[in-house]
C-alpha cells in the first residue's frame, strides 16, 4: 500500500512539474484592425527574438506558451511603422497576463506585471510633465521669446521632474533586484544615474542581478571610468612631438593650472584644417607613439 502511495505521489509530482511555467496572454485593442498581426518577442541576451504571433480578431488576441523562469518580452504590432501603439513591455511569467494595447496601454494579472504597471503609471506622469516643459522651452527658444527668467523657471521645473523620475526608478530597481524587470529598467534608465549611483545600485543588488552579462559589462565600464573621474591622478601618457622628440604628459603638467588635451586624427579633414590655428595659439602638437 505504501509503495502504491509513493508511486502516485511521484506521478503527481511529474504532472505538476510538466504544467509549471505555463502562461496565457489575453489582449484587447481598439487601435489595431482585425486581421493584423501582433508579435511576441522575448529578450535573449541583448536582443529581442520573435517567439510567437497572433492575429487580431474582434479586437482581441491571445498567446499561450511555457516560460519556466520569468523573462522580459514585448508585444509589437507587425505593421509597427504605421502603428499608433509603441512596443509594449511585459514580464513573461507563469499565469494569466492581461494586456490592453491602446494609446495608453495597460498590463496586469501576474505579480511582476502588476509591479511593472504600477511603475509605468507613475512614470507616465513624470514623462508627460517633462515633455510639456521641453516643448515649452523649444517653442519659446525657436520663436526668440525665451527670456532669462523663463529659462530659470523651466530649468527648475525640469530638474524637479527629472529628480522625481530618478527617485521612482531607483526605488523600483532596489526593491526588485531579485527579478528580471529591475535588470531591464536599470539598463534602460542608466542615464538617470551618475556612475557612482550606478555602482551603488549594483552593489546593493541581488546576486542574480550582478551576474547578468549586460550588468557585468556596465560594471566593467564603470570600473574603467574610475580612472578619469575628478580627483583621480592623471595617466602619464608617452608623447612624441611633431618634430619627433620623445616626451611625456608629466613634462607639461604645472600644479594649479589646467591642461587641455585635444585628441584628433590625421584622417579627419576638419581636424587638419584647425592645425594652423592651433600653432598660432601656441598649442603644442604631438603625434601618436608607436605601440609596443
Amino acid at each position: 500500500m505504501k509503495k502504491r502511495q509513493l508511486i502516485w505521489i511521484g506521478l503527481i509530482g511529474v504532472i505538476m512539474a510538466s504544467c509549471g511555467g505555463k502562461y496565457k496572454i489575453t489582449g484587447k485593442t481598439n487601435l489595431i484592425s482585425d486581421g493584423e498581426t501582433i508579435l511576441l518577442q522575448k529578450q535573449n541576451n541583448e536582443q529581442f527574438e520573435i517567439v510567437d504571433s497572433a492575429t487580431v480578431t474582434n479586437g482581441s488576441f491571445s498567446f499561450k506558451g511555457e516560460q519556466k523562469s520569468p523573462a522580459i518580452a514585448i508585444l509589437v504590432h507587425l505593421n509597427d511603422k504605421q502603428s499608433q501603439i509603441p512596443p509594449q513591455l511585459i514580464a513573461l511569467e507563469e499565469g494569466d497576463i492581461y494586456v490592453t494595447l491602446d494609446s495608453v496601454s495597460h498590463i496586469s494579472g501576474t505579480p511582476l506585471n502588476d509591479r511593472l504597471q504600477m511603475y509605468e503609471t507613475k512614470r507616465r506622469s513624470y514623462d508627460t510633465r517633462i515633455r510639456n516643459i521641453t516643448n515649452r522651452y523649444l517653442k519659446d527658444y525657436l520663436s526668440g521669446q525665451l527670456s532669462d527668467s523663463t529659462f530659470v523657471i523651466l530649468k527648475k521645473a525640469f530638474d524637479k521632474e527629472q529628480k522625481g523620475l530618478e527617485t521612482l526608478t531607483r526605488n523600483y530597481i532596489l526593491a526588485n533586484t531579485d527579478n528580471v524587470t529591475s535588470i531591464y529598467l536599470f539598463l534602460q534608465n542608466s542615464f538617470l544615474f551618475s556612475p557612482e549611483e550606478q555602482r551603488e545600485l549594483i552593489a546593493h543588488a541581488a546576486p542574480s542581478f550582478k551576474k547578468n552579462p549586460a550588468v557585468k559589462k556596465v560594471s566593467h565600464m564603470l570600473d574603467r571610468l574610475k580612472n578619469v573621474e575628478p580627483g583621480m591622478p592623471y595617466i602619464d601618457l608617452p608623447l612624441q612631438t611633431i618634430e619627433g622628440k620623445e616626451t611625456s604628459l608629466s613634462t607639461y603638467i604645472d600644479k594649479g593650472k589646467y591642461i587641455l588635451l585635444d585628441f584628433w586624427a590625421s584622417w579627419c579633414p576638419p581636424c587638419r584644417r584647425q592645425t594652423p590655428y592651433l600653432k598660432q595659439r601656441n598649442y603644442i602638437l604631438f603625434t601618436p607613439n608607436k605601440r609596443n
